[in-house]
């Protein structure tokens, strides 16, 4: 099982962490999978859905602005 910090996440998606921390829950992930040190780590998996939940909330938005 692959983990990853949202500080990673951030970098790696060009998100910011406090948006992929809101996507987690809005996909269901309330507690990340490990925390070491302070660093909350969560599974890849759920990082990537979260990021595809802020993708398809994005995709709407851009559809939405276009229509108008």
């Amino acid at each position: 099982m692959d983990l990853e910090s949202l500080g990673h996440a951030s970098a790696t998606y060009q998100q910011d962490p406090r948006v992929i921390a809101v996507c987690l829950k809005a996909v269901g992930v309330t507690e990340p999978h490990l925390r070491l040190n302070g660093v909350a780590y969560y599974r890849v998996d759920d990082i990537v859905s979260a990021i595809q939940h802020l993708a398809t909330i994005d995709a709407k938005a851009a559809a939405e602005s276009v229509d108008q």
